[in-house]
């Protein structure tokens, strides 16, 4: 957890798709999100054949307690997210129902290597987390290593000083918006989904399936999103880390509406154990 003013609120089916052994219903709905070849990534500690200690994946994760150094992509795109620092790694934690990563705000995190988002200026976000930090900056998504700064780059935050849950998008120029309250806050469990456009301007962030929207149009400049690694759980693997749990992640290089969202939503939230 740390403090940085930058993001504060003064700124506007089968095994080769899922993996080994994979029963789990949800991620095919999930996996629907990319059935036209849209890049992007999909990781869902459920399936913990995905799961593995160490970067190279010679080491299956098989119990609660154990490093993810190596957590597959099953979006279909190859994506893998590794970390090869081992003191670094978050921790696979289950409750034999549910199934999450979990950073310690101090060093955790995972990254990809790059990718090639610049074919478009649209992008989906679909997650559902548990914040435990109370105040700073927590980074649970960095397109880039610093989106603030690097043109064609996304950052999700929770919290991002006294916000709870920030979206920031940015082509050559930024813009934002906020889940405010209470109920967002640490250590509440919710789904999380942003939908953004870079050009014209679409900034929006819905929780628990749209059950609280909140859009902009102001302005993030021109260009398509980038060709940069995502980073999660912190920024750049060194600063802003994420203390707290989470238990699904897409993002997907279009926008996402209609029975597609519902379904993503849907399945998304109930991998935190939450029905919207």
């Amino acid at each position: 957890m740390t403090t940085d003013a930058s993001f504060g609120a003064s700124q506007p089916s089968s095994m080769g798709v899922f993996g080994r052994g994979a029963t789990d219903a949800a991620p095919s709905v999930l996996a629907l999100l990319f059935g036209a070849g849209e890049q992007g990534v999909l990781y869902d500690p459920s399936n913990i054949s995905t799961l593995f200690q160490d970067s190279a994946g010679t080491t299956p994760v098989t119990a609660a307690g154990q490093p993810v150094g190596r957590m597959l992509d099953l979006s279909g795109n190859g994506n893998h997210a590794l970390q090869a620092n081992a003191s670094a790694r978050p921790i696979y934690q289950t409750d034999g129902t549910l199934h999450w990563l979990a950073f310690n705000g101090i060093s955790h995190s995972i990254s990809t290597p790059t990718i090639n988002f610049s074919a478009t200026n649209e992008l989906s976000i679909l997650t559902a987390l548990q914040p435990l930090s109370t105040g700073g900056v927590d980074m649970v998504l960095e397109m880039s290593p610093t989106a603030d700064t690097n043109t064609g780059a996304i950052a999700l935050l929770a919290p991002a000083n006294s916000i709870p849950i920030r979206i920031y998008s940015k082509g050559n120029s930024g813009s934002g918006v906020n889940l405010l309250g209470g109920m967002y806050a640490a250590p509440n469990t919710h789904q999380v989904t942003s939908l953004s456009k870079i050009s014209p301007p679409i900034l929006t962030l819905r929780a628990d399936g749209g059950a609280n929207v909140i859009s902009s149009t102001s302005t993030q400049g021109s260009g398509n999103y980038g060709n940069w690694p995502l980073y999660i759980g912190s920024r750049n693997n060194s600063s802003l880390f994420f203390q707290g749990n989470i238990y699904g992640l897409v993002v997907r290089n279009a926008l996402t509406s209609g029975a597609l969202l519902t379904g993503a939503e849907t399945a998304m939230a109930a991998k935190a154990g939450l029905t919207v």
